[in-house]
């Protein structure tokens, strides 16, 4: 501007930064101990629609995979002797290990009690054989917090409360 040269206006607009509520959102710790607590609780759960929401809930907040990372799994991906998971062309197309819980290996076990499957299956199926959706994990997300007495639990809610968890861990050391 100051050697004459034009200069468009929207150069100098500037983004606001984010209103609080629209940061990223995570449980309280009383209601992520309250979810933890009502699925420990239907981890027994004998009907097969069960046993995938507890597997798909407890991969979800035990390990803060992505939704679509969660869909994406195979079977080979599991190791539940090492307890971990292979994340395969993740964000950024990159491939990384995530480690799992107990719980988390015990309700995959449970799952997977059912008919052999080979390895190069999709790891979370109906009965059938059918992949579940990502809109079926977001309701069934939901459905299970909601019967836990807690609302907008979502899968990427639940990846940020373990971020969350994991940052207070970090801090404290």
């Amino acid at each position: 501007a100051d050697q004459g040269i034009s200069i468009q206006a929207s150069i100098f607009r500037f983004k606001p930064r984010p209103r609080p509520e629209s940061l990223p959102r995570h449980l309280s710790e009383a209601d992520a101990q309250r979810l933890e607590q009502h699925l420990l609780e239907r981890l027994g759960n004998p009907d097969a629609k069960g046993r995938l929401e507890n597997a798909c809930c407890f991969v979800l907040a035990h390990t803060g995979l992505r939704a679509g990372e969660c869909l994406d799994l195979c079977l080979q991906d599991l190791d539940l002797p090492g307890r971990r998971l292979r994340v395969r062309e993740g964000k950024g197309l990159r491939d990384r290990v995530v480690y799992l819980s107990d719980t988390a290996c015990r309700a995959l076990q449970l799952y997977l009690s059912g008919a052999p499957r080979p390895t190069q299956a999709i790891l979370f199926t109906f009965a059938d054989g059918r992949p579940i959706s990502y809109q079926w994990l977001y309701e069934h997300t939901l459905a299970v917090a909601e019967e836990a007495g807690l609302t907008g639990v979502t899968p990427h809610r639940l990846r940020h409360t373990l971020g969350r968890s994991f940052g207070r861990l970090v801090t404290a050391s």
